[in-house]
């Protein structure tokens, strides 16, 4: 599906060189030593956060990895594409497309993460197979294993091009809410350095 969405979309040149499904399995789009434009770093970001960059030279530094994921889910129903509540039954969760999420695949949040409280959370499969992958492209790329605390959000590390494990959330401040700090990813980050 994600591999759809931009190969279908209207934003022009944008791909991830890895796709990460639900059940562990990758999908390469291109070799890891090209690269592709898919942060989406307005310019207005730079200035913002007074960074003297662009987001073409962070596309060239960096090697994209979708994980599959609904991302923010909403409890009782969903906001349609019209900007309308819909409401269903008020125990499950929605994604914003409508589709129901079981329960025991969602990760709660009491205190909210980019505004919202509900996500859809990664499978074992998922987290083992991403640090697999993430041990292979640090090893070969010179790239730190270090966990980065702050990369759940907007940094001016990220945005000046420290080379390191970041997330969209690290370039943007909207329009993106992946990934998100289930224990059990963090969990895994914090532990490459010791792979």
């Amino acid at each position: 599906g994600d591999m759809d969405y931009l190969n279908n979309d209207s934003q022009g040149a944008v791909n991830c060189a890895f796709f990460l499904n639900r059940n562990g399995d990758w999908w390469q789009a291109f070799s890891s030593k090209f690269w592709s434009n898919h942060l989406g770093v307005p310019a207005s970001t730079f200035q913002k956060f007074k960074v003297n960059n662009s987001a073409k030279s962070l596309h060239q530094k960096s090697i994209a990895i979708e994980i599959d994921c609904w991302g923010w889910l909403e409890k009782g129903g969903f906001t349609n594409s019209a900007g309308k509540w819909v409401a269903k039954d008020s125990n499950k969760f929605y994604t914003y497309t409508g589709a129901e999420v079981p329960a025991d695949k969602v990760q709660y949040y009491s205190e909210g993460f980019l505004g919202k409280k509900y996500y859809e959370k990664y499978t074992d499969a998922q987290i083992k197979s991403l640090e697999d992958m993430l041990v292979y492209l640090c090893d070969t790329y010179k790239i730190p294993k270090e966990y980065n605390p702050n990369m759940w959000k907007v940094t001016t590390e990220a945005l000046s091009g420290k080379s390191g494990i970041w997330t969209h959330i690290s370039y943007r401040e909207s329009g993106k809410w992946d990934c998100h700090f289930q224990k059990e990813l963090v969990d895994m980050l914090k532990n490459l350095k010791n792979l």
